[in-house]
């Protein structure tokens, strides 16, 4: 029931601290420690972008007492040559003087210290150093304006995106702050007992494994409360209420789900097919995704269908849209064998597990596209 404390909310303005954007952990470890301690809690290592999240960030950690602390970045692969926990190099640098210098030959990580302007060292990945954990902003997409349930849902998979769901308690708590930085008051979340009373499942028919009701809810107050909704109340409490109503939306990306067009295009055509939609052209990385992908193939009538890879740059080295070496390879007998010797890009067909060839890049073939961020590739139907 939600229906006093939805006038409640109404002209209340709420502002998102630092504090709330961020979570701080004094306790000492290394590198990889950390960066494993905030994916724990749906979470990643701060990312420091600009001038502004720097003194931001530095205000944060001297108020908090923070000491030398990690930060997202490191040179481990190619020293000198600075990247994220993506491998995407960083935008924004505030080295100390004379600062990366890899002092000893091995030191690969970037930590900040309280120097002006939260000057960074380039330090050993096994020192042990504080932690700032940050909210993943961009997985992300809110919108003020007011709308049903089935609208929300349909606003956010335009945008081949999920209206959000709550898996845990730390999710639960980043979802809450990101909704007070943008005033959003109520909002839908990805949860409806339509089909059958008490039975809360997301878009997907899938049963909710985290719920955090307020005291007495649901209790499908009037008869007709089926849809999820999320007020402000201590760590984001949840109401059932009328599906027509109408709240603020958060959506999010969707990590593992696959997207098909039946409609046939050239391997670069494909690609920017993918890229258009902040896709990629699917990467099959194990035997696992190869039979998920054949399956979504099967299941779509795709017949032929690109695939990440290509030897365009050099015959026989089969590499994918970011230049990278395949990890898996699936080739069917006697391919690739580049017939005709222009056959450079990689195409499967319905063979048994999904068999790969290589063939022409300016052939027609069916697209499948993956929301590629970092996460598990699953594409499962």
């Amino acid at each position: 029931m939600l229906h006093f404390f939805q006038l409640f909310l109404v002209g209340l303005i709420f502002q998102l601290t630092q504090a709330q954007y961020y979570h701080l952990n004094k306790n000492k470890m290394n590198y990889n420690d950390a960066v494993k301690y905030c994916n724990s809690k749906e979470m990643r290592l701060v990312k420091i972008t600009d001038s502004q999240t720097n003194a931001a960030v530095f205000e944060l950690a001297s108020k908090n007492g923070m000491g030398t602390y990690w930060m997202n970045g490191n040179d481990i692969a190619i020293e000198g040559t600075w990247v994220d926990t993506e491998n995407k190099p960083l935008v924004y640098k505030n080295w100390y003087k004379g600062e990366p210098n890899n002092w000893g030959g091995d030191q690969n990580c970037l930590v900040a210290a309280y120097h002006p302007n939260e000057m960074w060292f380039d330090i050993g990945c096994n020192t042990l150093n504080s932690v700032i954990c940050e909210i993943v902003i961009e997985n992300y997409h809110t919108n003020k304006n007011k709308m049903t349930y089935n609208d929300a849902v349909k606003y956010c998979n335009d945008r081949n995106m999920d209206l959000v769901k709550i898996p845990n308690s730390e999710v639960n708590m980043n979802v809450y702050n990101l909704a007070l930085k943008h005033n959003l008051g109520t909002y839908w979340m990805n949860g409806n007992d339509i089909a059958i009373e008490g039975t809360w499942v997301d878009t997907e028919n899938k049963p909710l494994v985290y719920k955090n009701w307020y005291k007495g809810e649901p209790n499908n107050w009037g008869g007709n409360q089926n849809c999820l909704v999320v007020a402000y109340h201590p760590n984001e409490m949840w109401f059932d209420i009328g599906c027509n109503t109408l709240n603020s939306v958060i959506c999010e990306v969707v990590e593992e789900n696959c997207h098909t067009n039946k409609n046939k295009m050239t391997y670069n055509d494909a690609v920017k097919y993918c890229n258009d939609r902040n896709m990629d052209l699917v990467k099959i990385p194990n035997s696992e995704v190869n039979v998920n992908v054949y399956n979504l193939a099967l299941k779509h009538n795709l017949g032929t269908y690109w695939m990440n890879g290509n030897d365009i740059a050099i015959e026989g080295t089969w590499v994918d849209t970011e230049n990278k070496p395949l990890v898996y390879k699936n080739w069917y007998k006697g391919e690739p064998n580049n017939w005709g010797g222009n056959q450079n890009c990689l195409v499967a067909a319905y063979h048994p597990n999904e068999m790969w060839f290589d063939i022409g890049c300016n052939t027609l073939n069916s697209v499948i596209c993956y929301n590629a961020n970092g996460k598990k590739i699953s594409c499962k139907d």
